[in-house]
């Protein structure tokens, strides 16, 4: 699963919980493949902190309630102890003893309830991130391969040119074909500036070592590849 076990929490029964830990993060895809595995792995993850966040949230608000009753019924034996009792010093503190670690047990229940609350609050918002930086990268992809600006490379020797101008596009793209070399390390420098996205690569062929070599998606020239 993406949510691994143990940890993410403090206290009473924790132990045996679930972990609320962010295992997968969202990581940069080149190619809507990869980008489309990460968002359903990304949901996934999501889902499954979900359920384990309301799960544990069940089980503290129960540890709350029984700590309420057990309050609630050293209270009442207090009320309900006869003359004799209460006239007894040490039968007194006894029962003075049971109220007190009572209180402290619900004390305890409502910060671990609290904490807890906190926790899954946290972890459900980081996850939501993770999934919203997916959901953005695959529509920042659709955009790209949807852009009637962007032009098919061919084997013309004359290449076809853009109906927009270089110096009047607003959007530039990039291409990480990963055949090694520097490449996306400048893919990576042009995508930290805001004009620059990147346009996915497909499969072109396999080499004799059976390893894959994109191209762009659908042959199209880019501004830079690598």
């Amino acid at each position: 699963g993406a949510a691994g076990a143990g940890g993410g929490g403090g206290g009473s029964g924790s132990s045996s919980q679930p972990s609320m830990d962010i295992v997968v993060k969202y990581k940069r895809s080149w190619n809507i493949q990869e980008a489309l595995d990460q968002h359903a792995v990304l949901c996934r993850q999501k889902d499954i902190l979900t359920k384990i966040g309301s799960n544990r949230l069940r089980v503290r608000r129960t540890q709350l309630q029984f700590a309420k009753l057990e309050v609630e019924d050293a209270l009442d034996r207090v009320r309900k102890s006869p003359t004799s009792t209460v006239g007894d010093a040490s039968k007194t503190l006894a029962m003075a003893g049971q109220v007190r670690r009572a209180a402290q047990e619900l004390a305890l229940a409502s910060r671990l309830k609290d904490m807890d609350e906190s926790v899954v609050h946290q972890q459900l918002a980081v996850a939501d991130e993770e999934v919203e930086h997916s959901r953005l990268e695959m529509k920042l992809m659709k955009q790209a391969i949807d852009d009637k600006t962007v032009v098919l490379a061919t084997d013309d020797p004359v290449p076809t040119q853009s109906p927009v101008p270089n110096d009047e596009r607003k959007i530039f793209y990039c291409t990480n074909c990963k055949v090694g070399g520097h490449g996306q390390r400048f893919c990576e420098y042009f995508l930290k500036r805001p004009e620059w996205q990147i346009y996915p690569y497909q499969k072109w062929f396999e080499d004799e070592k059976k390893q894959r070599v994109p191209l762009p998606l659908g042959q199209a020239a880019r501004r830079f590849r690598g």
